[in-house]
């Protein structure tokens, strides 16, 4: 590997270690998430300009008028048929759904833990199934490609549990060992192929096991896989106050670092919403940004996955309710993404595209 490689993995590995102070969800974990500090703890992406490609992309906010949305599906609140769970405890966080992923055909799946269950949705947005999943903590949900899905409960069984494409349980891998200290370090549970991973702190991934159940050798990949097998990707803020981010790149098959882009996006961005691909290989970036004072939006921004080249933007509507979630987006494997508006009255999943 030449100097300049090694410089820029070197830079890169810098960049990952310091993305979790930028990273802020909406939840449990936003807790043990500082996105303020990250001005003072997160290198000048100038700085690396000499050991890495860095571009950088200014931004325009669209209006509210520029996003279109089309409503995939919609659900009351309950514990029935055609309804998700909603808690409201005296001295507890409220919930809503926890998490949502694509399911690969167009389809989707719901995290509803106050029910204890998955609900899956065909590429039609009907529900066509539940799994009953008894862990006390579930907080995110991944699937393969071969129909196993796997749920992350971080805090309370601090374990991955698996299903099969019917629901019937698989087994689980426990999250702490090798490589992760505190299973509440864990920010979300991602499938490669046959192989499932935890991330540690929005920075590396460290491999469980496989989607059979059995146990892996806990060796770490430095980001999120890009479904279209060709990357690891990575991202973070550097400049809340200013909206500066970073979006990188590493090519899988030669470990070679690909990019490094800063994004400018000219308003506050205290905190990221969503990093994955599509399996044409395009980034999707959704953050929380903030035009003016005591105003939150929710900005979403595709990017080239050759190079981080912005493709477009486009503004959703930012949630106004207290309920905790862990992921209220999922990308699409044929493009664009789905998100979840929370309202008194229910939950609409609706589709997006920033192309």
């Amino acid at each position: 590997m030449s100097k300049r490689s090694v410089l820029a993995l070197v830079a890169l590995v810098l960049l990952a270690g310091v993305a979790y102070v930028a990273w802020n969800v909406r939840g449990d974990h936003a807790t043990t998430r500082d996105a303020a500090a990250s001005d003072a703890r997160s290198p000048e992406l100038g700085a690396l300009a000499t050991s890495t490609s860095l571009a950088v992309a200014s931004i325009a906010v669209p209006s509210a008028s520029a996003s279109v949305s089309v409503a995939f599906a919609s659900f009351g609140w309950g514990g029935g048929d055609g309804q998700l769970g909603r808690s409201r405890p005296h001295e507890a966080n409220p919930e809503g759904p926890m998490s949502l992923t694509s399911d690969g055909k167009g389809g989707a799946l719901l995290l509803d833990q106050v029910n204890g269950r998955v609900v899956k949705l065909d590429a039609d947005g009907k529900p066509k199934g539940t799994i009953k999943v008894p862990l006390l903590g579930a907080q995110d949900v991944a699937v393969a490609a071969d129909g196993t899905v796997a749920v992350l409960d971080r805090l309370a069984d601090k374990q991955v549990q698996l299903f099969d494409a019917d629901g019937k349980p698989r087994g689980s891998l426990p999250l702490e060992g090798k490589g992760i200290a505190e299973g509440g370090a864990v920010t979300g549970v991602f499938v490669d192929g046959d192989k499932v991973y935890a991330e540690k702190e929005h920075g590396p991934l460290v491999l469980l096991g496989g989607t059979d159940g059995t146990p892996g050798d806990r060796t770490e990949i430095p980001g999120r896989p890009s479904r279209d097998g060709t990357s690891w990707i990575s991202a973070g803020i550097t400049k809340p106050d200013e909206g500066r981010l970073w979006l990188s790149a590493i090519t899988r098959a030669t470990n070679q670092h690909r990019f490094t882009r800063e994004l400018r996006m000219g308003v506050p961005v205290p905190s990221l919403l969503l990093l994955d691909s599509d399996k044409s290989g395009v980034v999707y970036l959704a953050m929380q940004a903030m035009p003016s004072e005591g105003h939150s939006v929710v900005l979403l921004e595709c990017l080239a996955g050759k190079d981080g080249a912005p493709l477009g933007t486009v503004q959703l509507p930012a949630s106004t309710l207290p309920e905790e979630t862990f992921r209220e987006f999922a990308v699409l494997d044929q493009g664009g993404v789905l998100h979840a508006e929370m309202t008194e009255s229910g939950v609409v999943y609706r589709k997006y595209d920033c192309r």
